[in-house]
């Protein structure tokens, strides 16, 4: 297994591409108990994965509530 995401929000520089739009501190701070719940119910290796809540996809893009988006 990999190493373990943590669930305390970090600021990190804000990112403007062709995919890729974040504005929010990572795991956004609004999705937090989303994120709680689930690692109750997920298994372990999905630890790994960054701790992100989506809200929507759009061809290769996957974005949240908050305006940021990521390329899947």
């Amino acid at each position: 297994m990999g190493k373990a995401f943590s669930l305390t929000p970090k600021l990190v520089r804000p990112v403007e591409t062709r995919f890729r739009r974040i504005v929010t501190e990572i795991p956004a701070p609004p999705s937090q108990e989303i994120l709680q719940i689930m690692r109750g119910y997920e298994p372990t290796n999905m630890l790994s994965q960054p701790p992100i809540v989506w809200d929507r996809a759009q061809g290769v893009r996957v974005h949240d509530r908050l305006g940021n988006t990521w390329l899947d």
